[in-house]
């Protein structure tokens, strides 16, 4: 996702997280601009130490950006900060960490040992 540094900001679709201390600024912005912005959503969030809001919001019409920094461009795709950051997949666990672990060894026997291991474990706490 590219930001967007022209000023005045193009009309489209922006999202940008803003932080303390620049939140009430920004809020002051949106409202200054209200006729030619539309806020689609906001979410507030808590970082390691500052406070943060996520905003999705559309110009439309040339409007002069005051920052903080530069707000990125959202295609449809961005629907809520979610949307935004890659993450990745979840870890597996239980049964689905044995089916990795016995397709990456390629073993019948690694599934063996590890089955073996645990009945052992079971058979000596019992």
């Amino acid at each position: 996702m590219a930001q967007e540094r022209k000023n005045p900001l193009p009309p489209g679709r922006y999202w940008i997280d803003v932080f303390d201390p620049h939140r009430r600024g920004f809020k002051d912005w949106l409202d200054k601009n209200a006729s030619t912005i539309s806020v689609e959503q906001t979410k507030e969030y808590e970082t390691n130490t500052p406070l943060g809001t996520f905003y999705l919001f559309t110009t439309s019409e040339p409007v002069q950006w005051e920052g903080p920094g530069f707000p990125t461009i959202a295609d449809q795709g961005v629907q809520s900060q979610e949307d935004t950051a890659q993450r990745p997949p979840p870890e597996k666990e239980g049964l689905e960490k044995l089916e990795e672990i016995v397709e990456n060894t390629g073993s019948f026997l690694a599934m063996a040992a590890i089955l073996g291991i645990g009945y052992v474990a079971y058979k000596i706490l019992k």
